[in-house]
């Protein structure tokens, strides 16, 4: 059984959670009291930069009282919890410690055990598209793509990152999935970012970014 932990990207949720439940009630969606939710989503939010942030790492860690790190956290990127930059030194902090080129690590430690996991490579991408950095984002897809490119289109949950061999589950539905979402966000950001870019130069905002 694993332990009970305080973990952050649980944690997280549960902000996500009262904070747009507090939207909800506030605009007659549904009943409810939205300042309690509010208050209590802010309690948690401060929770959280209280016992799970490494002072030392300078990031989110996997659970309070810990300064191991957990790369699900890449997916909070998604919720709107940035501040401060402080997802966005998570998402270096995972990438240092858990990255092999554009292939990344489930957990720290573990890479001479199994491989990288596909889902996290994806979210990386991601995190990397929803905090702003498109350029970036848009090379480390390209990278990726790289690396999974097979001639039967379907994707493996792991790749040893010195070999470039598949491993674990064939095919990986949450492969896939981690893939499709990592170039959905990619091109709307940067299709945004583009068309922003145009505004400012005054030149037509029809141009589109291509994926894969």
């Amino acid at each position: 059984m694993e332990d009970r932990e305080h973990y952050t990207f649980s944690k997280i949720g549960c902000w996500l959670a009262l904070s747009n439940a507090a939207e909800l009630a506030r605009n007659g969606h549904i009943a409810g009291n939205a300042e309690r939710w509010e208050k209590e989503s802010e309690r948690i939010r401060g929770w959280i930069d209280e016992h799970c942030w490494s002072e030392a790492k300078q990031c989110y860690k996997f659970h309070a009282g810990t300064e191991r790190l957990d790369a699900a956290l890449l997916l909070t990127s998604r919720f709107g919890f940035e501040h401060e930059g402080r997802l966005a030194k998570t998402r270096a902090a995972i990438e240092r410690e858990f990255a092999v080129g554009p292939l990344v690590c489930r957990y720290g430690g573990v890479v001479e055990e199994e491989g990288t996991f596909v889902a996290c490579s994806c979210w990386l991408v991601e995190a990397y598209a929803f905090l702003g950095e498109v350029d970036r984002a848009g090379e480390m897809l390209q990278n990726l793509l790289a690396k999974l490119g097979n001639n039967f289109g379907i994707l493996n949950e792991q790749i040893d990152p010195h070999t470039g061999a598949g491993l674990g589950n064939l095919p990986q539905g949450l492969s896939h999935l981690a893939l499709l979402h990592a170039s959905f966000r990619y091109r709307k950001t940067g299709d945004r970012v583009r068309s922003q870019r145009c505004a400012l130069d005054q030149c037509p905002a029809d141009i589109s970014i291509r994926c894969g």
